[in-house]
């Protein structure tokens, strides 16, 4: 009930003491409002804040305005999620699998599914001449 009234943000910064480890950030979100949704990152944000977003639909007398708690991860997550359904109907689409017996091939296929998809975008976009 508590992540309703606040939403939890936990930000941690480790400092490494052993020569050659590097420093990190870890960052763990629930959103507020949008269910059971968690996000926890390292080395994607470098702090997060609670802001609130104006959200209006309509025109003239029917126009609504609202307010949208939002913070940095939620910001990404909404602008991001898309992309995810887009990669998995191309994948749907090409048809790239084949049934084996050994369970570790299909991280495997499916990595490589994804790299002939963002190859095939990349090619889209050179060839468009959309690319510097």
């Amino acid at each position: 009930m508590a992540r309703f009234e606040e939403p939890i943000i936990a930000v941690k910064h480790v400092v490494s003491t052993e020569p050659g480890k590097k420093d990190y950030t870890i960052v763990h979100i629930s959103f507020q409002s949008t269910g059971s949704t968690n996000i926890q990152c390292v080395n994607v944000l470098r702090e997060v804040t609670n802001f609130v977003r104006q959200r209006e639909r309509g025109r003239g007398a029917t126009k609504r305005v609202w307010a949208i708690e939002m913070n940095e991860g939620r910001e990404i997550y909404l602008k991001t999620y898309s992309t995810v359904d887009k990669v998995d109907q191309m994948l749907k689409e090409w048809e790239i699998f084949y049934i084996c017996w050994k369970w570790w091939h299909a991280p495997m296929r499916h990595s490589k599914a994804i790299g002939y998809c963002m190859a095939y975008q990349m090619y889209k976009e050179c060839s468009e001449g959309s690319v510097n």
